[in-house]
């Protein structure tokens, strides 16, 4: 028996196809799927807005089976896709056959597990370059195909409503049906999402990230459209737009209750007057997590106050009389938007730092080490500091007022996904468990914006299903996603190389910021050299942070940017240019971007770690500068739109974020 390809090239002479029954997971694309199917014709691939030679344009053509294919029609595909028909192309030439050109889409199922495998959901397909943004609100690509391709013509819904609603089965009212298998062959389709493939160059075989969207309300449709409002109402509950920057402690008075029925019952009361004043939060929790084995074998988990960790960093700080005062942290952001932010396995800080220079306000920061928890909160000190478990805020428990921000990052453990981990660690299990905890925190916090930072090596083909899966905890939840593979830091100013897989994700009704353009490379400010990057080094000497490691190389040119991404630990990277010695603590973390004054807490190798895993201040600032840009900019449209402010009333939605 032929395949497909070879009947399709018998109709059409010099068909070029690409085969798409088999599964493709040796890439290095994200979310990569197999390509689609391209007709050239006269060696020319046919554009959606000029039509090709020798070819004109019909509004209706009539299928192999005899049904009429109109323009808007969509048609199911030989191969399992479907078409939107935008275009009907017939030839001058009889020899050549009927082109079809329009939307392409592919079931839900089929989107390498990104999405929930409903049936007869499906996805838009399209491709856009870097520095096309237009790409990124909408489809901007158009397939063709054959008219031979077709194999049956579909009804096609088109939705930015959240399921249930307009699900495929709801909708088939009128046809009878047999069961699920007559619903996939006969019932209506619906297309709540759009996948969106970013390249960086021309050549179009490299995708540096991908997008994949809940469609707009513009798009949706007639009749089966809900306004971003009420899309963000329905997930976040009734809030204007500043009401996560001004709300204090008084206004939600937190209270949490005992475990009922299998779940933690969290109610917020949010009866903020409009003359009360905003307070700081000046308070940092740190606690000690531990487990007792008792005779039975049982293991009870218990949390209690650590005073002594706390206690000698208050001593270790008051003693050092060498220490000068944490640097002051403004806002510049407009004082009719202010954004809160939250910081989770926040570290030392350096994403916070990015946060403040965008104009974010920080609310909190949480992370398991008690060194980075000090570092933390010396240099935020109106900032609260909590250490725990990530796992442990997933679940909710001691939920307080701050913990619901507007922007909300993530920075996991990166050593399970690392290149350089060659060996399975102790760790290893619960620092990839991690990952599975971000769609319980959406569903209990429900940020507008949440962005994650990680190591490009979970992008690799040895970690790509468990990208996938990040990518799906995300979509299940409802929330947009856009991602970069390899955001190089050094393009944003910082003086080492550093890639990063960057991900950005908006909730239901929220706007989705893209990524910020390099701002450092040729035709572009210079890049940040070493020597710019040490020639910060402060004038107060901080013996810890000064000390290094004599060593022997050849000196190299310092004019240019670090070759080498810091980490956690000594290793090529660590040459200072004069070649006679390593680099000081105090010189990684310029070199990763901190502030000159950032002060330090714990031993050399807690603070090698702290600064090995930081996020360069300047390409949080780069990302989170796009965030504020985007949201200020949603928040004033909105506020034009509709003049009074809403009723703030979050107990209702509070008591469905509940996670079983």
């Amino acid at each position: 028996m032929s395949s497909l390809s070879e009947d399709l090239k018998e109709f059409v002479p010099g068909l070029e196809l690409i085969d798409l029954t088999h599964d493709n997971d040796s890439g290095d694309a994200i979310g990569e799927m197999e390509e689609v199917p391209v007709i050239i014709i006269d060696g020319v691939q046919a554009a959606a807005d000029d039509v090709p030679t020798r070819y004109f344009q019909l509004e209706k053509v009539r299928t192999f089976a005899g049904a009429v294919l109109n323009v808007g029609d969509c048609a199911e595909l030989a191969d399992g896709h479907f078409l939107e028909v935008k275009r009907i192309l017939d030839s001058y030439n009889a020899g050549l056959e009927v082109q079809l050109q329009g939307e392409l889409y592919r079931r839900a199922s089929d989107m390498n597990y990104m999405l929930l495998r409903r049936c007869n959901e499906v996805c838009r397909i399209s491709r856009a370059d870097e520095d096309d943004r237009a790409g990124l609100a909408g489809s901007n690509k158009s397939f063709s195909y054959p008219l031979s391709a077709v194999v049956a013509l579909r009804r096609l819904i088109k939705t930015n409503q959240v399921w249930p609603a307009c699900a495929p089965r709801s909708l088939w009212t009128d046809l009878p049906y047999l069961d699920t298998e007559d619903l996939k062959v006969r019932g209506p389709l619906v297309c709540r999402w759009e996948y969106v493939e970013i390249f960086d160059d021309h050549t179009k075989k490299n995708p540096s990230g991908a997008v994949l969207r809940r469609l707009h309300n513009s798009e949706a449709s007639p009749g089966h459209g809900t306004a971003a409002a009420q899309l963000r109402k329905l997930w976040r509950g009734k809030l204007v737009s500043r009401i996560s920057g001004n709300a204090t402690e008084a206004g939600f008075k937190a209270k949490a209750r005992s475990k009922r029925d299998g779940k933690l019952d969290v109610h917020i009361d949010l009866t903020l007057d409009e003359d009360e004043e905003p307070e700081e939060v000046t308070e940092v929790t740190v606690t000690e997590h531990y487990t007792r084995v008792n005779v039975n074998g049982r293991i009870t988990k218990r949390t209690r106050p650590d005073s002594s960790i706390t206690e000698s960093y208050k001593r270790r700080v008051s003693s050092n009389k060498r220490r000068p005062a944490p640097p002051a942290q403004t806002n510049e952001t407009s004082d009719n938007f202010t954004f809160t932010f939250g910081d989770l396995c926040a570290g030392a800080g350096g994403a916070t730092c990015g946060a403040v220079q965008a104009g974010l306000k920080p609310s909190f920061a949480l992370d398991l080490d008690p060194s980075a928890c000090a570092t933390y909160k010396w240099n935020n000190p109106n900032v609260a500091v909590e250490q725990r478990d990530i796992t442990d805020f997933a679940a909710g428990r001691s939920a307080k007022w701050y913990h619901f921000v507007d922007v909300l990052h993530i920075s996991f453990p990166c050593q399970p996904w690392s290149r350089a981990h060659t060996c399975q660690g102790k760790d290893d299990a619960k620092r990839e468990a991690l990952i599975w905890s971000v769609q319980a925190i959406l569903q209990k916090y429900r940020p507008r914006i949440i962005t994650l930072e990680e190591v490009d090596g979970l992008t690799e083909p040895r970690n790509i299903d468990v990208f996938r899966s990040l990518i799906h905890e995300f979509t299940q939840a409802s929330y947009s996603v856009n991602w970069r593979t390899r955001l190089n830091c050094k393009d944003y100013g910082n003086a080492a190389e550093r890639q990063r897989l960057f991900i950005i994700a908006s909730g239901p009704g929220e706007p989705l910021p893209s990524f910020p353009k390099p701002t450092h490379g040729p035709g572009l400010k210079a890049f940040t050299s070493v020597r710019d990057a040490l020639a910060r080094s402060p004038n107060v000497i901080d013996l810890d942070m000064e000390a290094v490691i004599q060593r022997h190389h050849r000196p190299y040119d310092s004019g240019q940017p670090l070759k080498y991404t810091i980490t956690t630990s000594t290793g090529i990277w660590d040459q200072h240019p004069d070649g006679k010695r390593g680099f000081s603590l105090q010189e990684c973390a310029l070199l990763q971007d901190f502030p000159t004054r950032y002060r330090f807490f714990g031993g050399r190798t807690s603070i090698r770690r702290q600064i090995g895993n930081a996020v360069p201040s300047c390409v949080a600032a780069a990302v989170f500068g796009e965030v504020v840009k985007t949201l200020t900019e949603h928040d004033a449209r909105a506020a034009e739109e509709k003049t009074e402010p809403e009723v703030i009333d979050l107990e209702s939605e509070l008591e469905a974020m509940v996670i079983d």
